[in-house]
Formats: C-alpha cells, sequence, structure tokens
C-alpha cells in the first residue's frame, strides 16, 4: 500500500507542476520522504488522528529546486493538506 500512495503522490505532484508552472517532472527523478504524525486537537480531545507527512523533491535540468508536501491520514488515504 505504501508503493501505491507513493506512486499517487508522484503522479499528483507531476500534474500540479505542469498545470501550474508548466513543468515536465520526470517521476523516477522525484525524490520522496515520509514522517508519520499523530495529530490531536486539544479541544476535541476524543479526535485523533494518524497521518503522513510526503514531502516531494525535484530538480530540473535548469537547476531548479520544485518542493512540495502532502499530509494524507492514514485509514481513509485522503488527503488533508497540500
Amino acid at each position: 500500500m505504501f508503493e501505491e500512495v507513493n506512486l499517487g503522490l508522484i503522479n499528483l505532484f507531476s500534474q500540479r507542476m505542469k498545470k501550474t508552472f508548466n513543468t515536465s517532472v520526470v517521476s523516477s527523478e522525484v525524490s520522496y520522504k515520509s514522517l508519520n504524525v499523530v495529530n490531536h486537537n486539544s479541544i476535541y480531545k476524543k479526535l485523533i488522528t494518524l497521518t503522513t507527512l510526503h514531502t516531494l523533491n525535484y530538480s530540473d535540468n535548469k537547476r531548479n529546486q520544485w518542493n512540495a508536501g502532502f499530509v494524507v491520514e492514514e485509514v481513509t488515504r485522503r488527503l488533508f493538506m497540500d
């Protein structure tokens, strides 16, 4: 399942880069890291959610650095924030 999320986010990143910046991204050249995070709100103490922060980095042939972050809820795989 990790690989599915990884590939899905890389594809999403690639699509957004093309649409927003007209920059084509070579998927195999995107670096990827993830970190599990427990998100709990002190006001809603019953709400505790396991999320994962995914960071993607890409350098194009012009030496531009592109970075993106996505927060995904682990149970539903819903995108919380990007």
